[in-house]
This record gives C-alpha cells, structure tokens and sequence, in this order.
C-alpha cells in the first residue's frame, strides 16, 4: 500500500471482503486473490476524489458507500454497499450537489472531526460536521435513501456515532456548545453533555438521574 498516488492513506473501510483504501485524493480497493503467496492485490479505483474524513464513510444498502471528500462534498462509490461485491468496476457521483453550497461551510482544518452513521431502521444517512471555523460538529447532514433527498440537523454538538441494538442511532454530545436560548431562567445548553439517542420525534427531552 506504499503507493504515493493521490496522497496518504486517511482512511481503511472493509465490507463484503474487499478493503477500500482511502487516500487524500483517491480511492484503491485491496482485493483477495487466488495466490496464496500473494493473496491480496492493491488497484486504483477512483482518482481526483479522496477523503479527509475517516468517520464519514458509511455502507449504505442501494447507495454504496457515502463518504465525505477533500473538497467538503458528499460522495457516493457505487458497488460498495451491504449487499454487492466489488466486480472490477465501481463509480463514484457526486451525491449533495443540492447542498454544496451549505456544505462550503464546513471547517477545512477540522475535516478529521466529521461522524456519520447510518440507521437501517430510519434508511437514512446521518453525518456531522464543524462548521465556519469551528472545531465541534454542530451541523448535520441528513441524507434520506428512500426519498433521494438531504435534511438537516442543526445545533446539535456530536462528538461520536453509534448504532444500538435496539436500532436506534445514539451520540455523545458535548455540553455548553450550542445557542440555545436561556427558557425561564434556564440555559439549555448546559443539558446538552452525555448520551443522548436519537428518537425523530417533534420535540426534544432530557433523562437525569440514574437510568
């Protein structure tokens, strides 16, 4: 994997028996061979398109893997979902070209702080970016499979995804850094620290105490 072309490794993902092997600015896939003393080979997939965000790239079943690139937009490398193999050809689209414009915000120097998860029970693609200079992601991008089409998610510090077995998408949050108004006297930033499940409802609650 010395290979210089298209920069450093940022990134390795495995899925259905093929390791991608993102760089700064392109895309090689490690396959299994039939030689046992050479069992795996390393080929140029994509180039021109890499990532800077390791925690970004997610398996999505009809999509592929969505990863966001170097250049701050959303991509989606075709035959590289849950339920394909790598068959000597993939691509790779642009998948937020709606939401370019939004995603021009995101911190370049706070690429690597980017989390994503996907949820097969909501069919949707959820990733978390700083953004205008910050180093904290507080802005969501929410891409929904079904529909084709993105949300967002804002004012909400994720510091780290994860997938509970009961299919909810659960995150660690970080306190005190969102805008939220002071309500009554209370300022809810200040309840915003912990873990906290995503529940998709209209409203937002807190749990205190022992669970």
């Amino acid at each position: 994997l010395g290979s210089t072309d298209g920069g450093a490794i940022t990134a390795l993902y495995a899925t259905e028996n093929v390791c991608y092997v993102f760089r700064e600015r392109a895309i090689d896939v490690l396959v299994p061979t039939n030689n046992l003393e050479l069992p795996f080979r390393i080929e140029p997939l994509v180039g021109g398109v890499g990532s800077l965000s390791p925690h970004s790239i997610q398996a999505v079943p009809g999509v592929g893997l969505i990863f966001l690139g170097h250049d701050k937009k959303f991509y989606a490398l075709s035959g590289a979902s849950g339920d394909s193999r790598y068959a000597g050809q993939a691509g790779v689209v642009q998948l937020g070209a709606e939401i370019e414009e939004l995603t021009e915000s995101i911190s370049a120097n706070s690429l690597g702080r980017v989390v994503a998860i996907y949820s097969d029970r909501d069919k949707e693609y959820w990733a978390h970016c700083p953004v205008n200079g910050n180093r904290f992601a507080t802005e969501g991008f929410c891409y929904h499979v079904p529909i084709k089409s993105w949300s967002r998610r804002t004012n909400i510090p994720v510091g780290c995804f994860t997938y509970l077995p009961e299919r909810w998408v659960a995150f660690g949050s970080n306190a005190g850094l969102t805008n939220l108004p002071v309500i009554d006297g209370v300022d809810e930033s200040s309840q915003n620290g912990g873990i906290m499940t995503w529940c998709g409802t209209l409203g937002i609650g807190y749990k205190e105490g022992p669970s």
